[in-house]
């Protein structure tokens, strides 16, 4: 389970802060090549998706400034 950062003081609760790559992530590709992201590197979080209240994906921002959108929360950790 990805333990969630939030901004104190705003009533968006936007998730914010560091995490990692727990294992390694193939991004499938349908008419480019699959890209793969290897453990332990990092991203911050932009948006969290749940389901049933439950966070199952988040959309991520690499520092290379690439995005990546609805990674499974399996994928990922935060720094603590």
């Amino acid at each position: 389970m990805v333990k969630v950062l939030t901004a104190e003081g705003r009533g968006d609760g936007l998730p914010v802060g560091p995490v990692y790559f727990s294992k390694d992530y193939v991004r499938r590709g349908l008419l480019c090549k699959d890209k793969t992201y290897h453990q332990g590197r990092r991203g911050v979080i932009l948006r969290v998706h749940k389901f049933l209240g439950r966070v199952t994906h988040v959309d991520l921002r690499l520092p290379d400034g690439e995005f990546l959108l609805e990674v499974p929360i399996d994928y990922v950790r935060t720094l603590d």
